[in-house]
């Protein structure tokens, strides 16, 4: 849960034409991290799901061969 201590989540892009910088996103008033070969990973994704004391959370993940 977000009001959890260690509760962590991050924004990432592929790199853009400002490098490495983090870049501001007007629109959902965030800050995406730009991580180098960024693009490759939603070409192809599984489905997972994440289990936490909450319940169940199903989320996309990269294949593992890309």
């Amino acid at each position: 849960m977000p009001s959890e201590a260690d509760f962590r989540l991050d924004f990432l892009t592929p790199p853009h034409r400002g490098g490495d910088a983090p870049y501001k996103h007007p629109q959902m008033h965030v800050t995406l991290q730009p991580l180098p070969f960024m693009e490759f990973s939603p070409g192809k994704v599984a489905q997972g799901v994440l289990f936490c004391s909450e319940g169940a959370v199903l989320v996309n993940v990269p294949s593992p061969e890309r």
